[in-house]
């Protein structure tokens, strides 16, 4: 039974990822649109949300405070392009990872991550 769970849960997290790869490209475009026009932002704020929350539900947790992070830049009204894809750039680069970087990959890429307010894991 326990092996069953596990095979459903790998597969909610597998589609999870796509769907986080699909909503990162989203962000990205979005970002890209901010000057220019006022629903980006909105759209933008769903998007990261959206991984934001169901990223620690399946248990990612770095995904979950990379797009943490990147909401609380956006909650501050922070319109930086550079800073927002540096930090959609991570996303990208943890959920292609499959979710989870090691601790050494983790480390090497949070200290990447320059000038940006990071949260308490």
């Amino acid at each position: 039974m326990t092996d069953n769970i596990d095979h459903v849960m790998a597969e909610f997290q597998h589609q999870f990822l796509d769907r986080a790869r699909e909503l990162v490209s989203k962000i990205r475009q979005d970002i890209d649109r901010l000057d220019g026009e006022e629903d980006a932002i909105s759209e933008l704020i769903f998007a990261v949300h959206k991984i934001h929350g169901s990223a620690g539900t399946f248990g990612f947790t770095l995904l979950s405070r990379l797009a943490g992070d990147l909401e609380l830049l956006l909650d501050d009204g922070n319109r930086d392009g550079a800073r927002l894809h540096q930090l959609a750039d991570a996303l990208a680069t943890v959920i292609e990872a499959g979710g989870n970087l090691s601790p050494e990959a983790e480390t090497r890429l949070l200290q990447g991550l320059t000038g940006t307010r990071m949260t308490t894991p």
